[in-house]
């Protein structure tokens, strides 16, 4: 014989189940908005850093800047980058190689464009 219920409901093992497969969900959904907003950030350190490069590359082409005179530092974002202008034949004859760093020991940017003739 069957016990009567009071009525209409679940039982605990369907609740403790139904919280357990919450607590997964929200730990799962914590750990992809973390790694999401790290990709993002690190996505806007690329760009300015490609920014900040393509500004290098015009302060060489109208001669305002020249290769092998040290280290400047360019804002672009709100954020200091340290950009060197160096003459290497590491990959072209004659390339001049613009590198930028973040200022917080980021990753560095480096690219090499062959010589500009003036």
């Amino acid at each position: 014989m069957r016990k009567p219920t009071s009525g209409p409901g679940f039982a605990l093992p369907e609740l403790l189940l139904i919280v357990v497969l919450l607590g997964l969900a929200g730990a799962a959904s914590i750990v992809l908005v973390r790694t999401s907003a790290l990709r993002h950030r690190r996505a806007l350190t690329d760009g300015r850093q490609a920014s900040v490069a393509v500004r290098a590359l015009d302060l060489l082409s109208a001669g305002l800047a020249q290769p092998d005179t040290g280290t400047v530092r360019v804002v672009s974002g709100g954020q200091e980058f340290d950009v060197q202008l160096i003459t290497g034949d590491s990959i072209l004859a004659g390339a001049i190689e613009i590198r930028v760093v973040g200022s917080r020991a980021g990753p560095e940017l480096a690219l090499d464009v062959p010589r500009l003739s003036p």
